[in-house]
C-alpha cells in the first residue's frame, strides 16, 4: 500500500503514541482511539493517510452534516408523505444536524422495496416490541461503529472493496460532479454543506477534469455530426 505522500502517516502518528514512555496508559489509549476514530467518519486509511492538517482539513469540514452516532428511527427519521404506497423518505430536523440545515432525502422505488421487505420480514425478528430504531438489538440499537464495521465486511466480502459508509458521501457526490461538472450548489444541497465553499473547495481540482472531459465529449459529438452532414451532401 503506497503512502499519498512522504509526511509521516496518521498510523505513524499512532505508532510514536504507542511508544511514548512518558504517555499513562489511558491517555495513550485515548490518543489512539482519536486517531482511528476521525480516520474512520473522514473516510481515510490511516496506513496511507498523511498526518497534515493541509491534507486532513477539507475531509473534516465535508463530513457529513448530521450529528455522528445519530441512529435513524421510524417514528422520527422516516415518513411516508404520499400515504403507504409512496417512497419513503429520510427526514432529519435541524437540531439533530449540526450546521442546523434540515436534510430531506427520497428513497428511490427499488431501495423503497427492500427497506419495505426490511420492515416487513426481518426487523420484527430482531425488534422488542415497542422498539422505534431502524436497525434494532432487542429493546435499543445497533450502534454506530457496528452497524459501519458489517457494512465495511460486506463489501469488502461481496464486492472485493475497501470502503466505509461515511465514503459513501464522497462517492455520492463525486459521481454527480462527473455528470454535471460545476453544480456545485446542487453537490452541496446533496451533501448537506451549509457553505457552498466547502463542496468547491473538495471537488474543484477534480471538477476541472469533468469539465474537460465533458468539453471532449461535446466536441466529438459535433464532429460526429459535421462527418454526417458531409456524407450527406
Amino acid at each position: 500500500m503506497v503512502p499519498i505522500s512522504t509526511e509521516p502517516t496518521l498510523a505513524d502518528v499512532i505508532a510514536r503514541h504507542e511508544q511514548d514512555a512518558s504517555l499513562k496508559p489511558n491517555r495513550r489509549r485515548d490518543l489512539k482511539s482519536a486517531v482511528l476514530r476521525m480516520s474512520e467518519i473522514t473516510g481515510v486509511d490511516p496506513r496511507i493517510t498523511p498526518a497534515s492538517l493541509r491534507y486532513m482539513r477539507p475531509r473534516i469540514n465535508a463530513v457529513g452534516p448530521a450529528k455522528f452516532n445519530l441512529t435513524p428511527r421510524l417514528d422520527r427519521h422516516l415518513v411516508r408523505p404520499g400515504g403507504p404506497r409512496s417512497l419513503w423518505q429520510i427526514d432529519i430536523p435541524p437540531h439533530e444536524v449540526k450546521n442546523d440545515q434540515p436534510l430531506v432525502h427520497e428513497l428511490p422505488r427499488r431501495v423503497t422495496a427492500l427497506l419495505d421487505r426490511y420492515l416487513r420480514r426481518f426487523r420484527p425478528a430482531l425488534a422488542e416490541p415497542g422498539n422505534p430504531y431502524l436497525f434494532p438489538v432487542g429493546s435499543t440499537r445497533k450502534g454506530s461503529h457496528g452497524l459501519s464495521q458489517q457494512i465495511r465486511r460486506v463489501l469488502a466480502d461481496w464486492v472485493g472493496i475497501y470502503m466505509t459508509p461515511h465514503q459513501f458521501r464522497h462517492f455520492a457526490g463525486r459521481v454527480m460532479q462527473q455528470h454535471s461538472p460545476g453544480a456545485f450548489a446542487a453537490i452541496a444541497q446533496l451533501l448537506g454543506h451549509k457553505d457552498v465553499r466547502t463542496t468547491i473547495a473538495y471537488y474543484a481540482e477534480l471538477d476541472t477534469l469533468s469539465a474537460g472531459r465533458q468539453f471532449d465529449a461535446f466536441l466529438e459529438a459535433e464532429l460526429h455530426k459535421a462527418r454526417l452532414r458531409g456524407r450527406r451532401q
